[in-house]
């Protein structure tokens, strides 16, 4: 018998907490109990003479803190994570129905060209999904930009058409969109309910003033009144909003404001406060890693005790860090130009293939980015203890400079978020669910 290498013990002031990452598995115990347990995982082998320890031991044992010296977690690990990244009967689209936007927000990093998803690029799309759909169990449809709200007819057009081939295969649909909020009025929001959209995720940064200063429309006016007041409106057709706040210098005075704003609809609400990057004409003051995680330390212990939902930063324990590198995604923009990463949308230079106007898809042979990175061929990656839930962080990030860069995020503030989230009594809201 062996002790796990991805075990993790964490104290707090009420108890000692035996976190598996592996597993997902997470044992509660007096903080008397901490030398024996630190005797158990060092001395796996030994028989104790003492009941209550060998209970423990089982206990350990019974939730992978404790494995067999043959069981190999590493190839485990690899098993699991090439098969969430085949997802075989699962094939997720990003759509860019349009590259126009009517927010200017000081960090975007889109170009907002006048481009929108033309008729013939429509038809393509639906064409390969009906060419495909026999393959699948399950498709999920995602609604980007741009601004997706400013083009609902190509939403509506599209999505009635996938709804009916997937209805007439037995395949299980769902649509999600991404949304400034400014145009979630009551019309869209019950054309959305129509399209099977059940989720929405709104940016709102801090407070109405901090906000306003942010992410402002085209002519400089403020959006955090119309927004606000939208997500109340349309709370009876959507079933969950997925808040997320991108925190920078500007923003750190006003991060309570909106759990405050949204406690009367705290039940469908999932908040993720997420660090402002250095992204192409972002001029924004950012963050370190460090003074963002100092930043936020309190923010999730307030938001869990409030009764919210938290997006922890990864999802389940070796899944692919994110929709990237799945095999069975793409993003296609408003030219017809397929991406595997939001950040290029728009940027034909990055992209991955294109629809051609029979509703295939034609890959490029020699992309700029392949997006085929291996966290199992990085060493540092390897031997990391949270290998599980990180599986190697964002392509986007350097690897030579990791912590730095924020390549390991999740790494960074996950002992503090374990903590938080187990003595909220809301793990089973948190842990392991998918981030943005």
């Amino acid at each position: 018998m062996k002790c796990s290498h991805y075990n993790k013990l964490l104290i707090s002031y009420k108890s000692i907490y035996a976190c598996n990452l592996l597993t997902d598995a997470v044992l509660s115990f007096p903080k008397e109990s901490e030398s024996i347990i630190h005797l158990i995982l060092t001395y796996p082998n030994i028989d104790y003479e003492n009941d209550v320890v060998n209970e423990i031991k089982e206990l350990l044992y019974a939730n992978g803190f404790l494995i067999h010296d043959d069981f190999d977690e590493l190839k485990n690990l690899k098993e699991r994570y090439f098969i969430s990244q085949s997802k075989r009967n699962t094939f997720c689209i990003q759509i860019a129905n349009t590259l126009r936007c009517n927010f200017r927000c000081t960090y975007c990093y889109e170009l907002h060209e006048s481009i929108d998803l033309c008729k013939i690029k429509q038809n393509s799309l639906i064409q390969f999904v009906e060419r495909n759909i026999h393959k699948w169990n399950k498709l999920c449809i995602s609604w980007f930009g741009g601004e997706p709200l400013l083009r609902p007819d190509i939403i509506e057009y599209i999505s009635e058409r996938l709804i009916t081939i997937c209805d007439e295969q037995s395949v299980y649909y769902e649509g999600f969109i991404t949304t400034n909020g400014y145009l979630l009025n009551q019309d869209n929001a019950k054309l959305l309910k129509l399209c099977r959209v059940r989720e929405a995720q709104i940016t709102i940064d801090g407070d109405k003033t901090t906000h306003d200063q942010r992410r402002f429309l085209i002519n400089g006016k403020g959006t955090y009144d119309v927004i606000i007041n939208n997500i109340f409106e349309v709370a009876n057709h959507i079933n969950t909003f997925r808040i997320r706040v991108n925190v920078d210098t500007q923003v750190k005075l006003s991060l309570t404001d909106i759990i405050d704003k949204l406690d009367p609809i705290r039940d469908k609400v999932w908040l993720g406060f997420m660090p402002v990057q250095k992204i192409h004409c972002n001029k924004n003051e950012i963050y370190s890693y460090e003074e963002y995680h100092n930043t936020i330390s309190g923010l999730y212990n307030l938001a869990v005790n409030r009764g919210y939902r938290i997006a922890p930063g990864y999802r389940l324990p070796g899944s692919t860090y994110c929709g990237t590198y799945d095999e069975n995604y793409f993003l296609v923009d408003a030219r017809g130009d397929l991406h595997k990463c939001v950040v290029m949308t728009g940027k034909p230079e990055y992209r991955i293939g294109y629809l051609n106007d029979d509703g295939h898809v034609i890959y490029l042979i020699n992309p700029l980015n392949k997006w085929d990175f291996d966290p199992f061929r990085d060493k540092d990656c390897l031997y990391c203890d949270c290998l599980p839930l990180c599986m190697g962080g964002c392509q986007n990030f350097s690897f030579e400079k990791k912590r730095e860069s924020g390549r390991c995020i999740v790494k960074d503030n996950l002992d503090r978020n374990l903590i938080t989230i187990i003595e909220s009594g809301q793990k089973d809201n948190i842990i392991g669910r998918a981030a943005y």
